[in-house]
């Protein structure tokens, strides 16, 4: 081989191996640069998506624009057409949130609103088959979702079923987050059967997840008249209350009927599911800490203080000091972490 032929070859390899490299590399950026890309793509949809639910009830339509406009910048993701099918619900378009649900049924991020909302288009739309159908649909891929279990539980006491209805209530508040609802339906199912000790036991519970939210009033006035009834009457617990009544000054009532409710709950616990809650567990050893720091009687008016509104103003106005030294702890400290 002459030297010019020779020389001639090794440029050439020189050259093919360096674009070669190149070519590597760009292709080893491809994937980085396509997920910096898809992430902000993905950004740019949860901003608009915001943008589309503000302007929604008063502008649908420019909503459910912006929304499409969302789908094409993240397909994968099943929020952007669940939040147009709720607003064709919103605006009692049901045949299309039906249609546009039935669809979303096959979605690989298909979750319990899916089918929560899709039920409640079917019901609403008069087609109540269809809507149990959903339910029971949705209920096995997510048996304890409290979702489902709040809205099929709602669903049997419009029927007048209240056993299927409290077991409905029962399963969602076996979930390890967003059990709420639950926990407030089947507080307030238990009293209005004049299961007292079930229906405090709940409320309590209830009350301590969702300290300063929408479900506190009505949990604190069903507290107290739960209470009230108790140590007023109930024939069965003569006992229990002679015993009480016996140990605290006749015009201490309140501590009184804290140390009533609390003998119940200890005693009467309904069977079941409230022994193996483990946020009733969480709850017993929390009145022993409250107990222990001195504020037992800080937390049965906070329990309290709706359905005795009078009660608690006097007695939070004779000891602020008392009140606020509870009010620093328990932030700190709350009793139920779910």
């Amino acid at each position: 081989m002459c030297a010019s032929v020779l020389l001639f070859y090794i440029v050439v390899n020189y050259l093919f191996m360096r674009y070669l490299s190149a070519v590597l590399l760009c292709i080893a950026l491809i994937p980085s640069i396509v997920f910096a890309q898809n992430e902000k793509d993905i950004l740019m949809a949860k901003g608009e998506w915001l943008r589309a639910r503000a302007i929604a009830p008063a502008r649908p339509d420019v909503a459910i624009s912006i929304l499409r406009d969302c789908i094409k910048l993240d397909p994968a993701s099943i929020i952007y057409p669940l939040e147009i099918a709720f607003i064709h619900f919103r605006n009692k378009e049901l045949n299309k949130a039906i249609e546009k649900l039935e669809t979303l049924r096959y979605h690989k991020q298909v979750n319990a609103s899916v089918y929560q909302l899709l039920a409640r288009s079917y019901f609403n739309a008069d087609k109540e088959s269809k809507g149990v159908e959903t339910l029971e649909k949705g209920l096995a891929l997510f048996p304890e979702s409290p979702l489902l279990c709040s809205e099929a539980g709602d669903y049997y006491l419009s029927k007048s079923d209240t056993a299927r209805a409290l077991r409905c209530f029962e399963k969602g508040m076996m979930s390890k987050k967003d059990a709420l609802s639950c926990y407030y339906s089947a507080a307030i199912l238990h009293g209005t059967q004049k299961n007292y000790p079930a229906a405090l036991a709940l409320a309590e519970i209830a009350m301590n997840m969702d300290v300063s939210g929408k479900y506190r009033r009505p949990l604190s006035n069903l507290y107290f008249y739960c209470s009230r009834y108790l140590f007023r009457s109930g024939k069965e617990l003569s006992a229990a209350r002679d015993s009480v009544l016996n140990t605290v000054a006749p015009h201490h009532a309140i501590t009184a009927l804290d140390t009533l409710c609390q003998y119940m709950l200890v005693t009467t616990m309904p069977d079941g599911i409230y022994q193996r809650d483990s946020r009733n567990q969480a709850l017993i050893d929390g009145r022993n800490q409250i107990r222990q720091a001195g504020h037992a009687e800080a937390y049965l008016y906070w329990l309290m203080q709706n359905g005795d509104r009078d009660g608690f103003i006097n007695w939070r106005n004779d000891n602020v000091e008392k009140w606020d030294a509870f009010v620093i702890w328990f932030r700190k400290r709350p009793l139920v972490q779910w």
